[in-house]
């Protein structure tokens, strides 16, 4: 289940949602602007894609992308946390994070680890049996959302023993072989 579709199950509706991400995209819109001086191609670029985020009755809107990411950001560890979870050296991390075993994002200038990348059965940082060499499979162009929705999203080609389809998450949770899943990660 999607973090976006978790919202929901939760009672959260996508309209309250939806509002939730436009003030987002806003507030972003208006600091940004503030903190920059825009060219006249840049506040286009700008207004354009205000645009689009207001445009609710469009269901491919990136709003939902937007809501996702602010959930990654809010929900995200900080560097000394997982250090500190891991017992592993600043150094160590850095070298997880250049060789894309880790992956991060920037909150505030500072890096930080999307939690959909550890097995949340857990409350402290966990790492999922083999998801490092998934991880280093993925081509380093592909957006962190869509390293996300892939991992968390059921796949027709990994079935399970009961005949379901399982995500990559649980298919590797669950100890089935990580062979398959580095193809699927090579072709996003």
């Amino acid at each position: 289940m999607s973090r976006y579709e978790h919202l929901l199950k939760l009672g959260i509706s996508e309209h309250e949602l939806l509002s939730a991400a436009n003030e987002i995209a806003a507030r972003l819109h208006s600091s940004f602007r503030a903190a920059h001086s825009l060219s006249e191609a840049e506040e286009a670029i700008l207004a354009s894609m205000s645009e689009v985020v207001k445009s609710e009755a469009n269901p491919h809107t990136p709003v939902k992308s937007i809501a996702e990411y602010a959930m990654m950001h809010a929900t995200s560890y900080t560097f000394e946390q997982i250090q500190t979870a891991w017992h592993v050296s600043a150094s160590g991390l850095r070298q997880r994070i250049e060789e894309r075993s880790l992956l991060t994002i920037t909150v505030n200038g500072k890096l930080r680890f999307p939690r959909f990348q550890f097995d949340d059965r857990f409350d402290i940082p966990t790492e999922i049996p083999c998801l490092d060499v998934v991880l280093k499979s993925i081509d380093k162009d592909v957006d962190i959302l869509s390293i996300q929705r892939f991992l968390e999203t059921s796949q027709v080609d990994l079935p399970s023993e009961h005949g379901d389809t399982l995500s990559p998450k649980e298919w590797l949770r669950l100890g089935y072989s990580v062979d398959p899943l580095i193809s699927l990660a090579r072709e996003l």
